[in-house]
């Protein structure tokens, strides 16, 4: 089928004639130079990475742009923390062996860019105050990181209100990334302004996949010569008979916050084919807590906490305090991180620990397993790049972030240098020993992390858990289920869309978690629930579901256009 989203996103832009990389007045026209330094490397620019194992791109065919990296060195201010002040490339802050090959010099090498962090970032999925005062201020950084859905009105607002820059009226300086998006009109539909405008470049998950889940201590079901429970009710009977046996303090332990954040308790609200904050189902936007469902849910944790089966700290476990639960035997079963879950594992070397992943809990045995974790998405509008209308060289500010897209790009951002951190083995990406093996640093995703760049970054992100254990991979594909058929997508909301969430949700979701969080504890009653959903309604959770549904079905729309 043929994608025409380019010409698609250029019909009534006029300004796209008049906006040729070699023709902006913004830039200085280093990025046209091309000088590069002597016996500089190329990229393949556009060309797919497949061979490394992406799945990223569906079309070998380059982009028809025969731009070179590395550029005349040039140096831009980036918001890449909260205060500022961090230095990528001090050397004193990696080990020695990743001194002359740790990400931030190679990326600095490969492409002439080098980044100033001058600090006021945003979280991952929300403007913070110190973000908007830096944008009230005026004083922008070249390349802005932000979650530019969650700005109001978006991204087409943070343009119109001269901020950021449209990235489309720089169309040839960012031929990679325009590849990808043609190539991937559902992820297009997301990124681009309904209007068609660019404002940003997108952190992308090549996979979906998810870094948490369900688990339990196997070696306990071993010794009760018990069954992986994969029913709400056989879960209660496992739970019942390892704190009878082991005198467990907190039989189940997780976080509450799991319970309204990226839908990770989903393992265990799955058999009623629910979750917190809102989801798809038979196409429409939902909201867990006014169904029915979601309420069988809640009851059946406050029942697990009246019978001494949930942590009794619930409310209030953060994340360390799970691990250590789950690690030291007061827990049997918990969700947590992938990393925690290793950390527990390393704890009890030795000792007979042993650790099995669960998937996602099911009502009736042989049902399938629906929900997981919603950060499976492939795009969930956090960490993306900007370029804003300070950039004293807008076109060699765009051309680095199409380097983060290219062949070059993908694979040095996700596995580093070839020959050194890994090879190409039959098509397929390994990590060398330097990575796997490393004594100075024996966590080889540790040592991942000192030659690449491949997560909540600006670029696609490859092989999320190729430096993980066996033991871990076999955990993440155990937890995967069919999120992706529920989960509703990162979708770009008209200024008025947002503007109707904005008023009404954070108060919504404040009171739903702590009356919710009051249910499963006792300090109120359940049978009050009705009571709640009345006073959700009172709240206008109606207007904020038609909101996202309008917004979600302009979504459908846009990806079937794309499409054509």
């Amino acid at each position: 089928m043929k994608k025409k989203i380019i010409s698609l996103l250029m019909a009534g832009l006029m300004v796209m004639s008049m906006a040729a990389c070699g023709n902006s007045e913004e830039g200085n026209s280093q990025s046209q130079s091309n000088q590069g330094s002597e016996g500089s490397e190329s990229s393949t620019v556009g060309s797919s990475a497949a061979s490394g194992g992406s799945e990223a791109s569906g079309n070998s065919e380059a982009p028809a742009d025969d731009f070179t990296y590395p550029m005349e060195p040039i140096t831009f201010t980036f918001n890449g923390s909260g205060s500022g002040g961090t230095d990528f490339y001090d050397d004193n802050e990696h080990p020695a062996w990743a001194k002359d090959i740790y990400i931030h010099k190679v990326m600095r090498d490969k492409t002439g860019v080098s980044l100033t962090d001058v600090g006021g970032a945003a979280s991952s999925t929300t403007m913070s105050e110190q973000f908007l005062l830096m944008l009230a201020s005026g004083e922008l950084p070249d390349i802005i990181n932000a979650p530019w859905n969650a700005y109001t009105g978006g991204a087409a607002a943070a343009i119109e209100e001269g901020y950021i820059v449209d990235m489309m009226e720089y169309a040839d300086c960012i031929p990679n990334l325009l590849k990808y998006l043609d190539e991937n009109p559902e992820i297009a539909a997301q990124v681009f302004t309904p209007d068609g405008k660019l404002g940003f470049a997108p952190f992308i998950k090549a996979k979906s996949v998810t870094g948490m889940g369900l688990v339990i201590r196997k070696d306990w079901l071993d010794e009760l010569k018990l069954d992986a429970p994969t029913t709400i009710e056989e879960m209660h009977d496992v739970l019942v008979a390892f704190k009878e046996k082991y005198n467990c303090k907190a039989p189940l332990t997780f976080e509450a916050r799991w319970l309204f954040q990226q839908g990770s308790a989903n393992p265990l609200s799955s058999p009623w084919n629910t979750t917190y904050q809102e989801y798809i189902l038979d196409g429409k936007v939902q909201f867990g807590p006014l169904t029915e469902e979601y309420k069988e849910f809640i009851s059946t944790l406050a029942q697990w906490y009246k019978e001494g089966l949930l942590d009794p700290d619930f409310a209030s476990v953060d994340k360390s305090t799970v691990q250590a639960k789950f690690s030291n035997g007061e827990a049997g079963v918990s969700i947590q991180q992938v990393n925690n879950i290793e950390n527990c594992v390393i704890a009890n070397e030795g000792t007979g620990y042993e650790v099995l992943a669960l998937e996602s809990l099911v009502m009736n045995k042989g049902d399938e397993p629906e929900f997981s974790q919603q950060s499976i998405q492939h795009y969930d509008g956090g960490m993306c790049y900007a370029v804003s209308t300070t950039c004293p060289d807008i076109e060699a500010a765009c051309r680095y972030l199409d380097w983060r897209f290219s062949e070059e790009g993908l694979m040095t951002m996700n596995y580093g240098i070839e020959g050194v951190t890994y090879e190409l083995v039959n098509g397929e990406v390994q990590l060398t020993d330097l990575i796997l093996h490393n004594e100075e640093t024996p966590v080889a995703n540790s040592a991942r992390d000192e030659i690449a760049q491949n997560q909540n970054r600006a670029g696609i992100s490859l092989d999320i858990s190729l430096a993980y254990t066996d033991r871990a991979k076999e955990w993440i594909d155990v937890w995967t289920a069919h999120m992706d058929e529920y989960v509703l997508p990162t979708v770009p909301y008209t200024a008025e869309e947002q503007d109707i969430i904005a008023k009404r949700w954070g108060n919504i979701d404040d009171y739903c978690q702590e009356i919710i969080l009051k249910y499963i504890v006792g300090s109120s009653d359940i049978s009050e629930w009705d009571s709640f959903v009345e006073t959700i309604n009172g709240m206008e959770i109606n207007e904020v579901l038609a909101a996202k549904q309008e917004a979600y079905d302009n979504y459908l729309q846009r990806v079937e256009e794309l499409k054509k």
